[in-house]
C-alpha cells in the first residue's frame, strides 16, 4: 500500500506520515538545486551533510537517488506518475507550423 502524501504549501512541497506513529515528514522536491530535501532524521543527519559537501565541491551524483531518502524517492515517483498520467490524458499537442 502506498503511503498517502499531501501538498503542503507549494506544488513542490509535500507532507507524508512517518512509519513512526504521530510523526509527519516535510518533503521539498525543489530544494538543493532540485535534489530535494526531507525532514526525516536519516536525510537531515546522514544524507544532507553528504549532499551539501557534494554540491559545494561541484560533484554531480552518479545515481539520481544517491542523496535521497526513501521519502524523497517515493514522493518523486508518485508525483512523476501523476504527471505522466496527466500528460497521457492530454489530447492537444502544440506543434510548430512547418509551412513557414
Amino acid at each position: 500500500m502506498k503511503k498517502k502524501f499531501q501538498v503542503y504549501d507549494h506544488p513542490t512541497r509535500y507532507t507524508m506520515p512517518s512509519s513512526k506513529k504521530g510523526q509527519v515528514h516535510l518533503i521539498d522536491l525543489a530544494a538543493n538545486d532540485l535534489h530535494g530535501e526531507c525532514s526525516c532524521e536519516h536525510f537531515q543527519c546522514v544524507l544532507m551533510p553528504r549532499l551539501t559537501k557534494a554540491l559545494a565541491e561541484g560533484y554531480e551524483p552518479m545515481f539520481p537517488d544517491e542523496y535521497r531518502c526513501k521519502h524523497l524517492i517515493l514522493i518523486r515517483e508518485q508525483v512523476t506518475t501523476i504527471f505522466i498520467a496527466a500528460l497521457n490524458a492530454t489530447t492537444e499537442i502544440s506543434s510548430h507550423n512547418t509551412n513557414e
